[in-house]
């Protein structure tokens, strides 16, 4: 029978919900079907999986990218060193060409030549002379660098505006070290002093022989390369020094020296002072150049005597000075004669019966060159090249580190009969005497040296140690900087 609500037009009931696609009838389903189902998901998987790879494409880059930047900065890292160290080197052999090549004031360095700069600054107040050639030094590796003329007062070099001592000669250098395209420049001061000392010991040198006999003493170091002779009480009061292998010292500790009388540091008798009897273990063979830049017949002041440097005449006093060609000073009988210059230039000095020299006290040194005929670029004649003196007085009231004597030649040097002396001896070719009471401070070199019959040797003094040869000695360095990149000497360093 059929149901009211069906004649009457009422909605149809709801269509059963399918139940879910089982297995089998996965399976049994139509293959259209399964594809498109299929062709849904790989939509959706392939855009994803491009965008996996991109990501690791891009990490893949990124990596190589930092390792090749790691690999670039590592390798102009070391490059940067190696030419920092190439400029280093570049330093270096400039410090030791010019302590070897020795240019003059007027010049630098090039290379391994002298050469006179032109107008390249650095600064105000430096002269540089052009770059030396670049030099090789393997790897890779070159430097090239430029030196100065001696610095100025108030120059700056490597920051620093140096005291400028006197006799001292103080450079800058620069020096550019280059590898693959990464350059370093390095800049120094560098300084050679003026000359060593005159003294290679600080009291009394005999390059062959020094004798002190007749109750003398010695309050300063005696010093020798072959022998040391006492005799008659003398006292070595500082000690001696001998180079090896010839250096002896007479007497020997023991009975020889007991019978003697001598003494080594208060120490005599059977017994010897091993602090002050000394062996040198450096500076031997002792050594004695004349001064580089000693008076010559050209460059003196003899032209003050008599004018400037007055003569005392009163009474019965006895003077003569004659110039060129024979260059003799004479004091004699109560004369006196006081030098205000710094240089003068003799063939033979005479000095007796109270004659007197007298040095104001003053800062600037007085040199007295005695010249010989055994120098050949000299100008005195036959029978001169001494310097003699009796009863004289050297009155030096400057110190003893500002008077320096030398003599050229075999002299002789002889400071006698009661005579007075303070300042410098130098004669390594001459024989030196003092004696007969004579009384004496400063210093002696000497090729022999004998002091006898009570003579009075006051002291060493410190100043001595300025007197210096004039040979300049090596350059070292002073001062060091590392310049701004890309800079040039014509920028500052």
């Amino acid at each position: 029978m059929t149901h009211p609500n069906d004649m009457h037009g009422s909605s149809p009931q709801r269509p059963p919900t399918p139940a879910p696609t089982t297995r089998m009838e996965l399976i049994q389903m139509p293959q259209h079907s399964r594809k498109s189902r299929s062709a849904a998901e790989a939509g959706f998987v392939l855009p994803t999986a491009i965008i996996v790879l991109l990501v690791l494409t891009l990490l893949t880059g990124a990596a190589i990218t930092v390792a090749t930047q790691t690999s670039s900065s590592t390798k102009r890292d070391n490059n940067s060193k190696a030419a920092l160290e190439a400029a280093e080197a570049g330093l270096q052999v400039a410090a030791y060409r010019l302590s070897q090549i020795k240019p003059e004031k007027t010049e630098c360095i090039n290379g391994s030549s002298r050469e006179t700069p032109g107008s390249i600054l650095a600064s105000p107040k430096i002269t540089y002379c052009a770059s030396s050639p670049v030099e090789p030094l393997g790897n890779g590796a070159t430097f090239q660098y430029q030196t100065s003329l001696p610095l100025e007062s108030g120059a700056n070099c490597v920051g620093q505006v140096g005291e400028i001592k006197t006799g001292n000669t103080p450079r800058c250098v620069v020096a550019e070290g280059k590898v693959a395209n990464v350059a370093q420049r390095l800049s120094t001061r560098v300084e050679s002093e003026g000359g060593a000392s005159l003294f290679p010991a600080k009291g009394i040198v005999g390059l062959t022989e020094v004798k002190v006999s007749g109750s003398v003493s010695v309050p300063a170091v005696v010093a020798s390369n072959e022998r040391i002779i006492g005799g008659g009480g003398a006292a070595f009061e500082r000690g001696f020094e001998l180079c090896p292998p010839k250096g002896t010292f007479k007497p020997a500790a023991g009975a020889e020296r007991n019978a003697s009388g001598v003494t080594v540091g208060g120490v005599g008798g059977m017994l010897a002072n091993p602090p002050l009897e000394k062996t040198r273990t450096s500076g031997c063979l002792i050594e004695a150049p004349y001064p580089l830049n000693h008076a010559t017949a050209l460059v003196n002041e003899d032209s003050r005597i008599g004018k400037e440097d007055e003569f005392f005449t009163g009474g019965k006093a006895v003077n003569k000075f004659t110039g060129a060609p024979n260059f003799e000073l004479k004091l004699s009988s109560i004369s006196k004669l006081t030098l205000g210059g710094s240089k003068y230039y003799l063939c033979n000095f005479e000095a007796e019966r109270a004659g007197e020299l007298i040095i104001p006290a003053k800062k600037t040194p007085t040199e007295i060159f005695i010249d010989s005929p055994e120098d050949k670029a000299g100008t005195c004649p036959a029978g001169t090249g001494k310097f003699e003196t009796a009863e004289f007085t050297l009155n030096n009231k400057a110190g003893p580190g500002l008077l320096l004597i030398d003599l050229y030649g075999k002299g002789p040097f002889n400071v006698t009969r009661g005579a007075t002396f303070e300042g410098a001896i130098y004669a390594p070719e001459a024989e030196v005497k003092i004696n007969g009471g004579a009384k004496f401070k400063g210093g002696i070199v000497g090729n022999t040296v004998h002091l006898e019959n009570g003579t009075g040797i006051f002291e060493w003094s410190e100043e001595l140690s300025n007197l210096t040869n004039g040979v300049p000695t090596g350059y070292g360095r002073k001062a060091w900087g590392q310049c701004a990149p890309g800079s040039s000497p014509n920028q500052g360093c």
